[in-house]
């Protein structure tokens, strides 16, 4: 799941989770960000792409099919490979005594991309996904295919937090369109245009799929953070003025990208209040300006979501993170505190 895929289709919910690591032999080690050391990598992917942002003082060799990479390495004509961590377990087997994988260094999800249209197709994938996490299916698929357990992704909790992550990773885009523009980073009316759009939504969802919505309240908190979230990623990149490589417009390309996300966000808001899971800081992807803090306000916020709906005495609960009160997480600032 990249952001430029984002922008070209539609994401269904993760069918699986991995992370790129380096192979290297064990004696002598080879530091894979040290100038001059050869790390071979299949051309033309991701793995690519994350190989050379993450070792630019390496020499990344790119090359293909993907079986050449691992013989590069055991011929002596790499000093490391890049691969990730379902297919490292195998290369180990394969290469035998004397080779070690390092941690991994991203957190990455696979899933299908389908056309932007396909709202009643993604609908009923992410239905059936939901559906065979729940009733243990889908677990075994990916131990068939992977040869090993790997984590869940098609609960609500781990599927609200992938969509999350994928709304955020467009934020450097959006902050370099407005950049370009000369836009402010915050617009408050369309802020609450925002707002306002997702809580009808919430309540669509929750009515298409018979149950009960999450209190008003708690959603209108849930989604501010994510709109300051949103904010921070922005203007961390125009602190620094980094250039992201696009040059996608917000109206063209970047708003019907996040409308699809949201959509999505908005069914799983939904399947998470009625099934509620763990959901931690350190589940978020780390980005430029989204910072511990922030993370965790957006955790306590889902984990609102999914609280009981009322107190013993019957009165409606309060969600930790409300409007005017943000002392659980750290931040000083109010959410949406238009």
């Amino acid at each position: 799941m990249r952001p430029e895929r984002s922008v070209a289709g539609r994401f269904t919910i993760a069918v699986a989770r991995s992370g790129a690591l380096v192979i290297r032999r064990i004696a002598p080690p080879a530091d894979p960000d040290a100038r001059g050391v050869r790390i071979a990598v299949n051309r033309g992917g991701h793995l690519e792409r994350v190989a050379r942002a993450r070792f630019p003082r390496a020499r990344i060799e790119a090359v293909s099919p993907n079986a050449a990479v691992l013989a590069r390495l055991l011929d002596g004509r790499a000093d490391a490979v890049v691969t990730d961590t379902l297919e490292a377990p195998h290369w180990l087997r394969r290469a035998g005594p004397g080779y070690e994988a390092l941690p991994p260094f991203t957190r990455d999800r696979k899933a299908w991309l389908l056309p932007p249209g396909s709202e009643a197709l993604a609908r009923r994938i992410d239905t059936w996904l939901l559906a065979r996490e729940r009733d243990g299916s889908l677990a075994a698929l990916r131990r068939e295919a992977f040869g090993a357990d790997t984590a869940a992704t098609a609960t609500p909790a781990a599927a609200l937090v992938a969509a999350i992550d994928e709304r955020l990773s467009l934020m450097p885009a959006v902050a370099a369109d407005k950049q370009r523009r000369a836009a402010p980073i915050e617009d408050r009316a369309q802020e609450r245009r925002v707002v306002a759009a997702a809580l009808a939504a919430v309540e669509r969802e929750a009515r298409a799929a018979g149950r009960a919505s999450p209190p008003a309240a708690a959603t209108r908190t849930f989604y501010c953070a994510l709109i300051e979230a949103a904010k921070d990623v922005q203007r961390a990149l125009a602190a620094t003025r980094t250039d992201v490589g696009t040059d996608w417009d917000l109206q063209r390309d970047l708003r019907p990208a996040l409308a699809r996300i949201s959509e999505r966000i908005a069914r799983l808001v939904v399947a998470y209040a009625d099934s509620p899971g763990a959901v931690d800081a350190r589940d978020f992807a780390p980005l430029p300006g989204l910072r511990p803090a922030r993370a965790r306000q957006i955790a306590a916020a889902i984990r609102a979501l999914g609280a009981p709906r009322a107190t013993s005495q019957g009165s409606p609960l309060q969600p930790p993170d409300s409007a005017t009160s943000n002392t659980t997480t750290g931040m000083r600032r109010s959410v949406c505190a238009w």
